[in-house]
């Protein structure tokens, strides 16, 4: 039994969220103690930022919805070691601080981290605009705020939040003010996508980490279609168990899709718990089914069935309250087209994204969502 598993089982759901808070505290102070990773963060840094691409939320100025695209290849890396705290003014009900001269909407990035409770606010700042005195404004949900000035010239305020926050900003005359709500107050519909890092903690290559590949594909299309998704990576950095059990607590989706990656592809779900109306065994069935279909033409041998969560066991599972799957699909083979070398073919795994968004669709058909 690893260590998370018998801190969940020790502790309480009242322990359990002081224990969750006292490691959010200790994420925030470690933030000025990291550059030992600056070298890695700058040799994996196009990686890094093709998956922020996909989770970057909009930047929202005045009453229009401006996209703000973070950089795909840049040289751009974090100074660590000239990070410092910002002094923070708490009152009020947002986020609320200036700007430099001529900022403008394509000057800012504003990155949602749900997993740490992190919001990352990166603006455009060559002349050190920001320092130690520089007046923030918050409101009593922001625990701490941290500004690591970036190699490229910007600064990253990196805000430490006490809980799993939504928001909506605006930029009025020089001051960016930034909003909170909870999740299901600004979406109806939200699941949590779980890439397990599995294998992939050794990849060697993007095909590697399919399922991380699968959640992000996934995740797009479900949000085109109005469904929030939340993933419990973005990169090659995997929680502990017993913090992303505590982060889809506090998120309370409406279901759970864990993605693994093995040599065949299998749907698994927790049969010993029994859930009212929709259940685990409704969503593996429609899971099964719809996978079951869209694979069907692509000529793929292995067999695709529902099992117990017995046979294939992950302690995420059995704890969930929502309706929950573990997926498992194989790695991505790699092709040459004879003329730039050698790429990945996703076809086989883009046909079990489109089973998966079509199972949640009817899921919440189904629901009556």
């Amino acid at each position: 039994m690893t260590e998370d598993m018998e801190k969940d089982i020790e502790l309480g759901a009242g322990e359990l969220a002081i224990w969750q808070e006292e490691r959010r505290d200790k994420l925030y102070t470690a933030l000025l103690k990291k550059t030992a990773v600056v070298a890695a963060l700058f040799s994996v840094i196009a990686l890094s930022f093709m998956f922020v691409y996909l989770s970057t939320r909009s930047v929202v100025l005045g009453d229009n919805a401006l996209v703000k695209e973070p950089v795909t290849k840049s040289e751009q890396y974090a100074l660590v070691d000239k990070a410092f705290k910002m002094s923070l003014s708490k009152e009020g009900d947002s986020i609320m601080f200036s700007l430099p001269q001529g900022t403008k909407s394509e000057d800012i990035v504003i990155e949602n981290r749900v997993t740490t409770c992190q919001l990352i606010i990166k603006v455009a700042d060559g002349d050190g605009f920001y320092t130690e005195d520089s007046s923030i404004t918050t409101p009593s949900n922001v625990t701490g705020c941290l500004c690591v000035p970036q190699s490229d010239g910007t600064s990253s305020l990196e805000f430490q939040l006490d809980d799993i926050y939504e928001y909506t900003s605006t930029l009025d005359n020089g001051t960016l003010s930034v909003s909170f709500v909870n999740p299901h107050e600004m979406y109806e519909k939200i699941v949590v996508i779980d890439p397990i890092l599995g294998d992939a903690a050794n990849a060697t290559s993007e095909g590697d980490d399919i399922a991380l590949y699968e959640a992000l594909a996934l995740k797009d299309k479900l949000e085109k279609d109005g469904v929030k998704a939340y993933l419990s990576r973005t990169d090659s950095n995997e929680i502990e168990l017993v913090d992303k059990k505590a982060f889809i607590r506090e998120i309370a989706p409406d279901l759970v899709i864990c993605i693994d990656c093995a040599a065949d592809t299998s749907v698994y779900y927790n049969d010993a718990m029994y859930l009212r109306k929709y259940g685990n065994d409704d969503f593996a069935k429609q899971v099964l089914a719809d996978i079951s279909y869209e694979v069907g033409g692509t000529g793929h041998v292995d067999s695709i069935t529902a099992l117990s969560l017995s046979e294939r066991p992950y302690e995420l599972m059995k704890v969930l309250d929502a309706p929950s799957v573990l997926v498992t699909v194989p790695k991505a083979p790699t092709v040459s087209d004879g003329v730039s070398g050698v790429s990945v073919d996703y076809s086989y795994q883009d046909h079990i994204v489109t089973g998966l968004y079509k199972a949640v669709m009817y899921a919440y058909a189904d629901m009556g969502k």
